[in-house]
């Protein structure tokens, strides 16, 4: 292994850490606010409750803005930092580590993008139905579902779980890519993870 390849993998390992560490942060705070009850019966079938839920998903709304923004500055300065590194190769070679480096650059950006707008969709979609059933309460019954009055808010009330759920199949298929492609690379580095 050259040198050049030794700094390459341990930026790669520094910021795969650092990564690890942001990702952790914002599942735990995204644990603390308790998204399984948002759109629970419990909560919709009271304007305390629904309430409650909304400031929740506007806290996941200013903590996924964070998360983004977090994410952005540490992919510029990983790639900042093997730019550096790169600029230790004759032309040719740096010609060809940029462009693997531009590939996986690309797959994590496309990848968080993805993340970020089913993340958005779920957020978008839970706000419309905590709105929906706020702006519905005096009519619509409560029991194992939402029952509404009128037609047209059952349509968008089932459109938007749609949506939720239309969200959730996107992240599950992310992570589960990202998990993959994690086992490839930890094999590639002769890493086996941990059960």
């Amino acid at each position: 292994m050259t040198e050049v390849e030794s700094k390459l993998i341990e930026i790669g390992k520094r910021y795969a850490a650092i990564g690890i560490q942001v990702a952790n942060a914002y599942a735990a705070e995204q644990s603390n606010l308790q998204l399984d009850l948002v759109l629970s019966r419990e909560r919709l079938s009271s304007r305390e409750g629904t309430v409650k839920s909304l400031s929740a998903i506007n806290r996941l709304a200013e903590l996924t803005k964070t998360h983004k923004e977090v994410f952005k500055k540490m992919l510029m300065a990983t790639s900042a930092e093997n730019a550096a590194v790169l600029a230790e190769l004759s032309q040719a070679e740096q010609h060809e580590r940029l462009l693997k480096l531009a590939d996986m650059l690309n797959w994590h950006l496309a990848s968080q993008s993805a993340f970020y707008e089913a993340r958005e969709q779920w957020i978008d979609a839970a706000s419309k139905i905590c709105n929906l059933v706020q702006s519905c309460r005096d009519t619509a019954i409560f029991s194992e579902t939402v029952q509404f009055a009128e037609d047209a808010a059952l349509d968008e009330f089932e459109e938007q779980m749609a949506r939720i759920e239309n969200a959730h199949q996107k992240e599950v298929s992310l992570m589960n890519e990202k998990i993959d492609r994690l086992s490839k690379a930890l094999a590639v580095l002769g890493i086996q993870p941990s059960d």
